[in-house]
C-alpha cells in the first residue's frame, strides 16, 4: 500500500509539473512566435550557414577533386563566404527590408565575417582533422568583400531604374 500511495504522488506531481509547462506565458508564447518566425524568414541563411559548418569540420579527403588547382582552398573558403554574404542579403530582401541600408550591409558582412573566424577557431581548437589558418579568413574576408561590391552595385543599378521611371 505504501508503494502505491508514493507511486500515486509521483504521478500527481508529475502531472501538475505537466500542466504548470503546458500554461507558459503570453509573452513567452508570442518570444517563441518570434523566434520562428525569424527561423522561416532567414531558413536559406540558416541551411547554408549550417552547410559551411558541416563542410569546415569534416576530414579533407586525401586526394580531393580539383586538388590540382592552385590555391584551391582559399578559392573555396572566397566563394563560400562571399556566397554566403549574398545569401543573408538576399534573405534581407525577400523579408521585405530595405535592403540597400549602410545597416543591412554591415550586418550582413558582420555575420559572414563571424562565422568564418569563428569556423577558424573551431578548426583550429576543437577538430582534430582540420586545422585554423588565418590566411583562409582572410580569403573569407576578400569573399565577402566581393559580394559587398556587387550589393552596392546592384544598388546603384536599383536606385538609376527607380530614377529613371520618376
Amino acid at each position: 500500500m505504501n508503494n502505491r500511495t508514493t507511486h500515486q504522488k509521483d504521478c500527481n506531481a508529475r502531472a501538475r509539473r505537466k500542466a504548470s509547462n503546458d500554461k507558459a506565458s503570453p509573452k513567452a508564447k508570442i518570444k517563441e512566435r518570434k523566434m520562428t518566425t525569424h527561423i522561416r524568414k532567414y531558413l536559406l541563411t540558416i541551411i547554408i550557414s549550417v552547410v559551411i559548418i558541416v563542410l569546415s569540420t569534416i576530414p579533407i579527403p586525401e586526394n580531393p577533386p580539383l586538388g590540382d588547382v592552385p590555391l584551391i582552398d582559399k578559392w573555396v573558403h572566397m566563394v563560400m563566404y562571399g556566397g554566403l554574404a549574398l545569401i543573408v542579403w538576399v534573405d534581407h530582401v525577400v523579408r521585405g527590408k530595405n535592403p540597400f541600408t549602410r545597416k543591412a550591409r554591415i550586418l550582413t558582412m558582420l555575420y559572414a565575417l563571424a562565422l568564418g573566424g569563428a569556423m577558424e577557431l573551431v578548426q583550429a581548437y576543437l577538430t582534430t582533422c582540420r586545422s585554423g589558418d588565418w590566411i583562409d579568413f582572410e580569403a573569407d574576408a576578400v569573399g565577402v568583400l566581393i559580394a559587398m561590391l556587387c550589393i552596392i552595385f546592384i544598388d546603384k543599378l536599383w536606385r538609376e531604374k527607380i530614377l529613371a521611371r520618376k
